[in-house]
């Protein structure tokens, strides 16, 4: 989950962007955007963070309200079964080890 007013989510995007594109086919990234209910303006400023990503709209906070959204990036993890893996509120270096290592846990073998 990021804001368009989110500086700091502007930053994490393009990080998890290319660490969707690190481990293509086996994880995937959904840019929910959450203060801008238009998805083309949401989508015009994904573009110039991270070009080629697509933007996704919260129009109805249901999804604020299921995910537990309080702080901007929020990021959640999702097993390949659907479940919940973990959640993460604010900026994270997606590079970083611990990072690293908890997705090398979670995400499936490399084909």
């Amino acid at each position: 989950f990021w804001g368009v007013g989110c500086a700091v989510c502007q930053k994490e995007v393009p990080a998890l962007q290319a660490l969707e594109k690190a481990h293509a086919g086996r994880l995937r990234v959904f840019h929910v955007c959450t203060d801008e209910p238009d998805v083309k303006a949401a989508q015009q400023v994904l573009d110039k963070s991270a070009p080629g990503a697509v933007a996704h709209v919260e129009a109805n906070d249901l999804g604020l309200a299921r995910y537990q959204v309080q702080a901007l990036p929020t990021v959640w993890l999702v097993g390949p079964d659907g479940g919940a893996i973990g959640k993460s509120g604010g900026a994270k270096d997606w590079t970083a080890e611990p990072q690293a290592q908890l997705l090398a846990r979670w995400l499936p073998p490399a084909k």
